[in-house]
């Protein structure tokens, strides 16, 4: 059938018997879409709800919180989708039905349309439910890949960004060693002894009722509770201590103290 020219009006008409049929087909693409995807993810859960509730949700087990009101949430989608697979189907003919008899009337009434009207062509076609699925699937797969290649590039530029920080600190810590060791190995020995001290009591530290309170799931609150505390500074003087010890007891044995760095792990000039 040979479809004439229509009258803005008669052209309108159409339109908008087209526009609720492309809802209706929209409403029943994505809801189709959805559900194989819902049951695809309850599947999962129930097959193995330890790893799936670990790949989604790190740290929750599947009965925690998180993990069950997700769970919960998609089997209620899905039963609702489901429960309106009849109705969209059945809004579906009905939209396609109008627009049916829409434009019939439309055809019928156009006969009349007088020579002087301005006329415009009669709207394209409603692509079917085939064809627009796939449209929405290719924008899918185009929306993905540029989300893809768009994270490529955030990570590239966060990976090159650690690098220079890395580097940046490593520059920062090589030129401190250099400033402790030109001041000689008693400052090194002192200096690394308390460290090493320091290090050891913190270790202990954090295993402690203390330190658990001080955290409150905030490390720093930890680390300020020891530094704050009489530990830290009994552990510094007693490494303090420790390496005097040393430095007098090499220089009774005229031991070199570069060589009691060295054997202690410590810095000297060779080594940095």
């Amino acid at each position: 059938m040979k479809r004439p020219r229509l009258s803005k009006a008669l052209a309108s008409r159409i339109r908008g018997a087209q526009s609720k049929l492309e809802a209706q087909i929209q409403t029943h693409i994505w809801a189709e879409k959805d559900i194989p995807e819902i049951k695809e993810k309850l599947a999962g859960f129930e097959a193995d709800p330890v790893g799936w509730s670990e790949r989604h949700y790190p740290g929750h087990g599947p009965d925690s919180y998180p993990v069950q009101t997700h769970i919960s949430r998609s089997r209620e989608a899905l039963e609702r989708k489901l429960a309106r697979r009849d109705d969209e189907l059945r809004e579906l003919a009905e939209a396609q039905d109008d627009l049916q008899a829409v434009e019939e009337e439309v055809f019928e009434q156009a006969k009349r349309i007088r020579p002087t009207t301005v006329t415009e062509p009669w709207p394209k076609p409603v692509a079917g439910i085939e064809v627009q699925a796939l449209q929405i699937k290719r924008m899918i797969e185009r929306e993905e890949a540029q989300h893809t290649r768009k994270q490529e590039r955030q990570n590239l530029e966060y990976a090159r960004e650690e690098a220079r920080e890395a580097e940046r600190r490593d520059q920062e810590d090589r030129e401190a060693r250099r400033r402790h060791v030109a001041k000689g190995p008693e400052h090194v020995l002192i200096h690394q002894m308390t460290n090493k001290f320091i290090k050891i009591a913190f270790d202990e530290y954090k295993s402690s009722p203390e330190y658990a309170r001080a955290q409150g799931g905030n490390w720093a609150g930890g680390l300020i509770s020891f530094v704050t505390s009489e530990i830290g500074a009994e552990a510094g003087a007693k490494g303090a201590a420790m390496a005097r010890e040393m430095i007098v007891a090499a220089k009774r044995s005229n031991e070199d103290l570069w060589e009691v760095c060295r054997r202690n792990g410590f810095w000297t000039p060779d080594s940095i």
